[in-house]
């Protein structure tokens, strides 16, 4: 990955729309410095890399406790929301240790791709789908409303 995409990707993952203005605060550098780096007129200098990475670990550590916190306060369990067309969502729970499996999703023409794990729609053409858990595959899901999301046999689903 180029420096600068990573540099992008670091900064909206923690600061969101404004990250140039919140990662210079939190660098203690200026925000011309960071534009510069993002648009490639010269790199980080060392050390930088491992403050983000930091920074990172300190997300790490509580946002895990804020999910706890707030799916507490919803009383329901955490999930994915894909919307498959305007009118369908699928809802995908996780296993008991809180990983949600792969989507393999198929189109017209039959063939297979999975769906990136950052991705919550499922493309146009997508007639069907599967979900993949620790490489066993379950039986395949057709995509109209009020169909049942069939896990894979390996897989136990947390309710």
């Amino acid at each position: 990955m180029i420096t600068a995409d990573l540099l992008a990707r670091v900064g909206y993952a923690l600061f969101g729309d404004r990250w140039k203005a919140d990662m210079a605060r939190a660098l203690q550098v200026s925000v011309d410095r960071v534009d510069d780096w993002s648009k490639r007129r010269g790199k980080p200098p060392q050390g930088v890399w491992l403050e983000l990475a930091e920074l990172i670990q300190d997300r790490e550590r509580v946002l895990p406790r804020l999910k706890l916190a707030v799916l507490d306060v919803e009383n329901q369990p955490l999930r994915r929301t894909y919307m498959a067309t305007v009118s369908l969502e699928v809802r995908v729970l996780p296993d008991v240790d809180g990983r949600f499996p792969k989507v393999k999703i198929l189109n017209a023409v039959g063939s297979w791709s999975i769906l990136p794990d950052d991705v919550r729609t499922l493309p146009a053409e997508t007639t069907a789908f599967a979900l993949e858990f620790d490489g066993q595959t379950g039986t395949l899901t057709e995509t109209y409303i009020g169909g049942a999301v069939h896990y894979p046999p390996n897989m136990k689903v947390a309710r």
